[in-house]
């Protein structure tokens, strides 16, 4: 019986779990009462995917008081008619067991704003060790925006935010907490944000990674230093010892390399500007581009064979100890003696250099001061070559064994074919040591340029010929005498350059070519046409303008001034007023040599006034007389005798322009439009101006107009000496000019400059 019975309660308790794993009620006393639904997402955008959210639960309660986590096991469904391309209200239903619980989600037509975000940072580690970094595990955030419905959402994702470290000056920590104190850790996206508060207030250094990053931390307070680098060629007999002397202060390091005559020292300073590096070599300054700026770090030392470089010892033991612990052999050995502040690592194996894998046997030792800073180091690394550009998996066995139980590789030479030895000491103290040296004194104050030995002032014009080609302008006078194009770079440009802010090598285009060499500007020019170039330093600038003759034309064109417009047109007669003025030239082929003369070769020379101008930057004549009548004037090529082109020119009492310019007037154009003008005057004083209506109409072929396609234009024009200047916009329909001829008739111009007699009305 008292078998029976256990069997009995066995199988009872088997039934209890299976019941509470599924939630079936009906299954002894303990009933699954409800479902509740936590943390799920309500609020969507149009467009957007549907999902419960990163912290949604589905939480089981029973009719004992307990609850489960049934998220796993819970069904979620999206009611029929859910559409995420629709605004509007939706039902989620949530099922398990026999229990049901409804949601309601909102999709929204515009995009989620989020104005206001609370951080929950009670599990979240607050006190730190210095050089450690900021741990946002167990970080949960509280999102209200705008638009949206319920509680404010919670989530544990930073993905779409800002996370910024600030010390109690409001410095950005970007890493590793540098210094014991206060910090805040903010939390942003857009103008939403919220902080919490992490103190860093122990220094560990029981540990050799530990006492290396609060060296690295507390290297502002080391004043000074020495190094002796020693490296040897094993196979080539070849040693050389290296010492180097350094001393540091306020966004300054002065070191110098002892073991060269005369002692090379480099002055290295932080400003506005960023570094600066005066190189010294005894007493003389000496320019060097060649100059690191990690040499703020402070002296070099030398890494894998001497082809790396790092500046500062505290930064050459975190690139050593960085590679202890990703060294193929995965050999690190490292003793920490936290009483003493001594503390040594070593490892081996291969580093990929260049083109190969090359075997590395390194040491290293150092302490801390009673300041933490590095008080001394002292490593070796011996080296031993592969000169094959196999991979690590590939390794010649007469080259290296590898223990096939540890995975250890080891070189089959009996000694190094290098190696380095470094010993360093550094002292702590104040840190007075200034630099007597400015930025300024490589910047260039004034420089000239030369041709010929005559020099070139501001904006002087080089007269050039393609025929020549190649100029060379030189540099003299240069202050400072420290000055250096070197440190301060000439930048080269020509006003009018729309695809450029200069450059430092040369400017090349398909007319000149300008590049420098030591203190000599080499110019080639390649068209004939006028630039100006730009020669920029930090604080001088100088303008030179070329003016290149280039080839003989073998075209020449009649061009004369629109007074209107300000621009040239084909043309080669033109009707003036008495002592009225006409501005013309021979256009040719673009960069050809435009040189030309005039002449009278027909009319009352005595009464003409004929001399070179320039209009718009086009170098032409002018053409003015004093008695009426009819003049030529011939053009010819100043290199191509050949290329010539004639100008007539009509000298006339002035018209009544009052008389003329008044009513309304017809014509036709060639194209069957039609042109209606009408004069609307307002003058003022002796001036003939107003308003003119412009209609101009299309026909059929038969003449008929095509009236619904009438444009019209309202122009203002007036009258210059015996000019109808019409004034035009560059939104306008009609483009017309109007001249009166020998006869005192008016003329339409268009723009295709035909001329159309007008008829009045």
């Amino acid at each position: 019986m008292k078998k029976i019975k256990r069997y009995a309660v066995a199988l009872m308790l088997v039934l209890s779990v299976i019941c509470l794993a599924f939630g079936i009620a009906a299954c002894g006393s303990v009933k699954l009462e409800e479902l509740r639904v936590e943390n799920a997402r309500i609020d969507f955008t149009r467009g957007d995917g549907f999902e419960t959210g990163d912290d949604f639960a589905v939480i089981a309660v029973y009719s004992d008081g307990t609850e489960k986590d049934v998220t796993a096991e819970a069904s979620v469904r999206q009611e029929s008619g859910m559409d995420m391309d629709v605004p509007g209200d939706y039902q989620i239903t949530v099922s398990y067991g026999e229990k049901k619980v409804i949601y309601t989600v909102y999709v929204n037509d515009t995009d989620r704003i989020l104005n206001k975000v609370e951080l929950d940072a009670s599990a979240v580690k607050k006190t730190y060790d210095l050089g450690d970094m900021v741990s946002l595990d167990g970080l949960v955030l509280y999102l209200t925006y705008d638009n949206t419905h319920g509680a404010p959402e919670k989530s544990t994702s930073l993905k779409d935010f800002t996370v910024e470290v600030t010390d109690e000056k409001g410095t950005v920590i970007d890493g590793i907490l540098p210094a014991l104190g206060k910090f805040t850790v903010t939390i942003s996206q857009g103008n939403a944000k919220d902080s919490f508060d992490v103190t860093v207030d122990k220094i560990n250094v029981s540990t050799v990674g530990g006492a290396i990053t609060v060296g690295s931390l507390y290297k502002h307070k080391v004043l000074s230093g020495e190094a002796v680098v020693q490296e040897q060629i094993s196979v080539q007999a070849l040693c050389e010892t290296y010492r180097y002397q350094y001393e540091y202060g306020d966004n300054y390091t002065r070191f110098s390399d002892i073991h060269v005559n005369p002692a090379s020292t480099y002055h290295c300073s932080v400003d506005d500007e960023g570094i600066f590096i005066i190189h010294q070599e005894g007493n003389k300054i000496v320019t060097s581009n060649m100059s690191h700026p990690d040499m703020i770090n402070g002296s070099p030392y030398y890494l894998w064979y001497f082809n790396d470089t790092v500046y500062g010892i505290e930064n050459t033991l975190k690139n050593l100890y960085e590679h202890a612990k990703q060294c193929t052999n995965k050999d690190l050995k490292e003793t920490a003696n936290e009483a003493t502040r001594e503390y040594s690592f070593s490892f081996s194996g291969l580093e990929y250099r260049t083109n190969g894998y090359d075997y590395y046997e390194t040491t290293v030792a150092f302490t801390l001061s009673e300041d933490y800073t590095i008080a001394s180091v002292e490593y070796r690394q011996d080296y031993y070559e592969d000169n094959s550009a196999w991979k690590v998996d590939e390794l010649d066995e007469r080259t290296f064994l590898t223990d096939p139980v540890t995975g250890i590789t080891t070189p089959q030479a009996e000694r190094p074919s290098h190696y380095v030895i470094v010993k360093v000491t550094q002292t702590a103290g104040a840190r007075t040591a200034v630099n007597e040296y400015s930025r300024d004194m490589f910047n260039i104050r004034s420089f000239d340029l030369s041709y010929n030995g005559q020099v070139l002032e501001d904006g002087d014009v080089l007269e050039c010929d393609v025929a020549t080609g190649s100029y060379e302008i030189n540099i003299a006078n240069v202050l400072p005498a420290t000055a250096s194009f070197t440190q301060d770079l000439m930048y080269f440009d020509y006003e009018g350059n729309r695809n450029s802010t200069g450059t430092d090598t040369m400017v090349s285009n398909e007319h000149f070519t300008v590049y420098r060499s030591d203190s000599v500007i080499h110019l080639t020019v390649k068209h004939g046409g006028k630039w100006t170039l730009l020669f920029k330093t930090k604080n001088v600038t100088k303008k030179l303008v070329i003016d290149v003759t280039g080839v003989a034309p073998v075209s020449m064109t009649a061009q004369i001034l629109n007074d209107a417009s300000g621009s040239f047109y084909e043309g080669d007669t033109k009707t003036l007023a008495l002592n009225g003025t006409v501005y013309f030239y021979g256009a040719v082929e673009a960069f050809s040599n435009a040189a030309q003369t005039a002449e009278v070769v027909s009319g009352n020379g005595a009464a003409v006034t004929l001399e070179r101008a320039e209009m718009g930057g086009v170098a032409c004549f002018a053409f003015s007389a004093s008695q009426t009548g009819v003049y030529e004037v011939l053009i010819t090529s100043s290199v191509a005798s050949a290329q010539k082109c004639k100008f007539t020119f009509t000298v006339s009492d002035a018209p009544d322009f009052s008389a003329i310019l008044s009513g309304t007037y017809t014509a036709e154009d060639a194209a069957g439009n039609l042109y209606t003008l009408t004069f609307n005057r307002a003058d003022e004083g002796g001036m003939v101006k107003g308003t003119v209506s412009v209609s101009r109409t299309p026909t059929k072929e038969d003449g008929t107009p095509i009236t619904d396609q009438t444009v019209t234009e309202t122009l203002t024009f007036y009258v210059d000496q015996l000019e109808i200047v019409v004034e035009h916009k560059a939104a306008d329909k009609i483009w017309i000019e109007l001249v009166v001829n020998a006869e005192n008739k008016l003329i339409l111009v268009d723009q295709r400059m035909l001329q159309y007699p007008l008829t009045a009305e």
